[in-house]
């Protein structure tokens, strides 16, 4: 089976982006009075530990999710059949939202709040 660049850069745009994410959060720490990003909860608002603690989290969570879409970019490359195409780009979003919304279960066992 032959791939296509095309379908390379469609398995793993994603997984990118969301790679991208993560080390903007990691690394660049947004600040709460950024309107661009940030991870809002109630709880990740409840003071300034609080905020750096949710971003770092959320930023690890990504980071997580874009490795896990990743490897379910690899089985994109894999099948040939157009709906387990499908199902395998929905798994990678799916992934990376699941691992999103561990962070506030994560604050939650964390500040008791």
């Amino acid at each position: 089976m032959e791939l296509s660049l095309g379908a390379g850069i469609l398995a793993f745009i994603f997984p990118a982006f969301v790679l991208f994410m993560s080390l903007c959060y990691l690394i660049g720490r947004p600040k709460p009075d950024n309107k661009l990003i940030g991870f809002r909860t109630e709880r990740s608002m409840s003071s300034p530990e609080a905020w750096k603690r949710g971003q770092y989290l959320f930023g690890r969570q990504l980071f997580i999710g874009a490795l896990v879409a990743g490897l379910f970019g690899f089985g994109f490359l894999s099948v040939s059949s157009i709906f387990l195409k499908v199902v395998l780009i929905l798994m990678q979003i799916i992934a990376v939202s699941f691992f999103g919304m561990l962070t506030e279960f994560i604050l939650r066992k964390e500040l008791g709040k």
